[in-house]
């Protein structure tokens, strides 16, 4: 008979070996990520964030915490999920016509890129746009693009089961300490 306490003790510690594996791993990645961000929103720049499939979620989820706040009552930020266009040819073109050269693009996509995320990333580098990217496996087209100023957390060999997880916690964490990093909490 499976011991269903067990089964949810086992669950929550691997979330948690998983979070503190991320923490350790990429706290360099994060600060990168953190300072262009709030160096952005601080120069009057907008956040454009752009998750491929599943992870949607996660650029949602950064765009809502960085309107609405995490833990205190404040102004928004400007940022603007992408994903909310009806089509990716709007996305581009939104992109295209709206950001400006203090703006930053958030990718996150946990398969291979893309011609859509490529074609976003080119249109970031043409623009002279910050880029962070999310990502779940080694992806040498990401590493090789010759993109202004870009962090990279890549996330290959986080299981499948628990990407959302780890996107979700990276993206908690930038948030919170951009809300510090602004408002001196």
């Amino acid at each position: 008979m499976i011991n269903l306490e067990d089964k949810i003790f086992r669950y929550f510690q691997e979330s948690i070996e998983i979070t503190m594996h991320i923490g350790e791993k990429f706290t360099q990645e994060i600060i990168s990520a953190v300072d262009i961000i709030s160096s952005s929103l601080l120069s009057d720049g907008t956040i454009f964030t752009y998750g491929e499939n599943e992870a949607s979620i996660v650029s949602n989820f950064i765009s809502t915490r960085l309107t609405t706040g995490c833990s205190m009552d404040r102004p928004p930020f400007k940022c603007l999920n992408i994903n909310q266009i009806s089509s990716f040819n709007t996305h581009s073109r939104l992109l295209s016509s709206h950001s400006k050269k203090s703006d930053v693009l958030v990718t996150i996509f946990n398969k291979d890129m893309s011609d859509d995320i490529r074609n976003l990333l080119k249109i970031a580098n043409d623009s002279e746009l910050s880029v962070i990217s999310i990502t779940a496996f080694e992806n040498k087209n990401l590493s090789q693009l010759e993109l202004y100023n870009k962090v990279t957390i890549n996330l290959d060999g986080i299981s499948k089961s628990a990407l959302i997880l780890a996107e979700i916690e990276i993206s908690r964490c930038m948030c919170s300490l951009i809300e510090e990093i602004i408002f001196g909490v």
